[in-house]
């Protein structure tokens, strides 16, 4: 993915942007290119909301273990 999406978790993207204009011309921009299958869902919230967001995650995986959790692996 590009445009400034940062992969979150598999199959699902985040992209933080200033303003309501540009989260608007982010979702055109998405509408364009929408694939013939699948499906893009759009969630925008404010950064307020994003604050709140909280992970809750169990022990760490091999891969978290053996890479590490700062470590970006792309495959």
């Amino acid at each position: 993915m590009s445009n400034g999406f940062v992969l979150l978790q598999p199959e699902v993207y985040i992209r933080a942007v200033p303003s309501k204009k540009v989260a608007a011309r982010c979702v055109r921009a998405l509408e364009e290119g929408v694939p013939s299958t699948g499906a893009i869902c759009v969630f925008c919230m404010t950064e307020k909301q994003y604050d709140s967001v909280r992970y809750l995650v169990g022990e760490r995986s091999f891969e978290e273990k053996r890479v590490g959790m700062n470590a970006m692996v792309e495959l």
